[in-house]
């Protein structure tokens, strides 16, 4: 049985973008949503849970714009609990009620500046994107231990930086 496809806009623009971003911080947390992208979501792995698929097509520029936003100011303010209305987006009310069910920690700081800053960055977007899909894949990202650290530290990307030049390691 063939796997479901998952379908993408702007892949060549989303990669040209991860490949131009100079700040550290950013980076490794584009790069991180990238990870994240890869192992729930792709068709590139054996899987062995159920693969993550959106409701509809992931804008792959905007899912590594917003991740990089996200992680722009450090250490993050405590958000405004109420998301925007508007932006060119689906599942808005059970991305909120998911949200707001969460208890208070880091990760759902995050959570709720990621989901803020997709609404805004998806009125760009050529076709609605689901909220639901894009807060599941960012909790996924930043679950693992240390993910965060990495991030803020800007270690992921330039421990890339690091790898680029070692052809022993591809």
């Amino acid at each position: 049985m063939p796997l479901p496809l998952f379908e993408a806009i702007n892949s060549l623009e989303g990669a040209r973008y991860l490949n131009e971003i100079k700040e550290d911080r950013p980076a490794s947390a584009a790069i991180a949503i990238h990870t994240a992208w890869f192992n729930h979501s792709s068709s590139f792995e054996c899987f062995k849970e159920p693969r993550l698929l959106p409701d509809t097509p992931v804008d792959m520029l905007l899912l590594f714009k917003v991740a990089a936003a996200t992680f722009e100011q450090w250490p993050p303010q405590p958000p405004n609990r109420r998301l925007p209305e508007g932006g060119n987006v689906t599942n808005l009310d059970s991305a909120r009620n998911r949200l707001q069910s969460m208890p208070d920690s880091l990760n759902t700081t995050l959570a709720w500046h990621f989901l803020r800053n997709v609404i805004q960055l998806s009125k760009q977007s050529s076709c609605p994107q689901d909220l639901e899909y894009f807060l599941e894949l960012f909790l996924r990202g930043i679950a693992k231990d240390g993910v965060i650290d990495a991030i803020a530290s800007g270690a992921i990307s330039a421990q890339q930086k690091e790898r680029a030049g070692d052809l022993d390691w591809w």
